[in-house]
């Protein structure tokens, strides 16, 4: 009985290792997609300001900062996430202090991305078109007043994670008491 639990356990670990080492592949994978489609928007962006190339990406200075900060918050966050499962993948035990800083560089990177987005928000209007490959922002007529985005989703997000992080760096304490106990 005590043999085949063990077994089973075993077999349940093994399969939450390829899952997670799946899992970590496509998004470091994403990741790196994620960087090469930024970059050679910035470069195409760079090259139609300078009047070198015909692609209609004219952008202004403050749109490349702006569009560079965005992508380095997203593939940031996509590859926190990707080293999340690699220790998985490895056999080590999620619940280490690695990962409750990788929680909280997490929910920093939502701060960060919620700040820009309150940011970008007064005054403009973010403007995405894949056809005609079109990235910017549009000033928008505030004759009423300026408004004032906050993305609410991403800061719950970064407050969950701050929360987890806490929660993994208790239980992670305790564990360690517990084996200086034994």
């Amino acid at each position: 009985m005590l043999n085949r639990e063990a077994e089973a356990t075993e077999l349940s670990l093994s399969r939450i290792r390829k899952i997670s080492k799946v899992i970590n592949r496509l998004l470091k994978f994403l990741s790196a997609l994620l960087l090469a489609f930024l970059v050679v928007t910035i470069l195409l962006s760079i090259l139609c300001s300078l009047g070198l190339l015909e692609a209609g990406l004219n952008a202004s200075p403050l749109d490349l900062v702006i569009l560079s900060a965005y992508g380095l918050v997203i593939i940031g966050l996509v590859f926190v996430v990707a080293s999340i499962f690699s220790d998985v993948a490895k056999g080590e035990s999620p619940f280490s202090l690695a990962q409750v800083n990788r929680f909280r560089i997490i929910a920093v990177f939502l701060l960060v991305y919620v700040v820009l987005d309150a940011f970008m928000s007064t005054g403009t209007v973010a403007q995405v078109h894949v056809g005609e490959l079109e990235l910017g922002y549009d000033l928008v007529d505030n004759s009423g007043g300026s408004t004032l985005s906050v993305n609410i989703g991403a800061l719950l997000g970064a407050g969950v994670f701050w929360a987890l992080s806490l929660i993994f760096e208790y239980g992670v304490l305790l564990q360690e008491l517990s084996d200086e106990t034994l």
